[in-house]
């Protein structure tokens, strides 16, 4: 007869070792578990940033991201733009400095933490709470065609890891007419193992 139970992992959480039994699926066979990314979810490390906005041609809407130090986390960071119509999505890293922009709480992802990021955040849009960024280096341009999610996205399992206490550009720059654009931010604070 199958058992359920094949064998133990041991976890640390807090300087607490706890063993606990990996399952099967009974039908299938096979191990039952989450990805890492989701895990992070689960013990309140998970934070995300929405800022959606009708965009007249050429209007940029967008976040100022400032990681954490070091020696407090790593950031593993998605980044989704869209547009109802075209436009270009772009990251900058090592940004000077930025003018204006409204300053922006993070969610965590798990409504029962009460962890908060250990990021900075602005966001804005041309003509209401303009956000410019001074200086930095494009690392990742895109096309965003009309109606299609463009960028470092999860479901795609793309992240990039941000470097320690730098600032970041996300923004998206409309196209030439109206459009209702999204630029949604997906991460996760880890301390570093190594």
């Amino acid at each position: 007869m199958f058992n359920k139970v094949l064998f133990g992992v041991v976890e640390s959480l807090n300087n607490v070792t706890t063993a606990r039994p990996v399952s099967a699926d009974m039908a299938t066979r096979t191990l039952q578990g989450i990805d890492f990314a989701h895990h992070m979810v689960h013990i309140g490390q998970s934070f995300y940033a929405i800022a959606s906005a009708t965009l007249a041609g050429t209007d940029v809407l967008g976040f100022s991201f400032t990681a954490p130090a070091l020696t407090t986390a790593y950031t593993h960071m998605c980044v989704s733009f869209r547009g109802s119509t075209a436009g270009t999505g772009s990251i900058l890293e090592n940004v000077t400095s930025f003018t204006g922009g409204t300053a922006y709480t993070a969610i965590n992802l798990n409504r029962n933490s009460t962890v908060a990021s250990g990021s900075t955040i602005l966001w804005g849009k041309t003509g209401t709470t303009p956000l410019v960024p001074t200086g930095g280096t494009e690392i990742f341009p895109c096309y965003v065609s009309s109606g299609v999610t463009n960028g470092f996205d999860r479901a795609a399992q793309i992240e990039i890891i941000l470097k320690p206490s730098i600032k970041y550009h996300f923004g998206f720059t409309n196209g030439a007419s109206s459009s209702q654009a999204t630029v949604y931010l997906y991460w996760y604070e880890m301390i570093p193992l190594n």
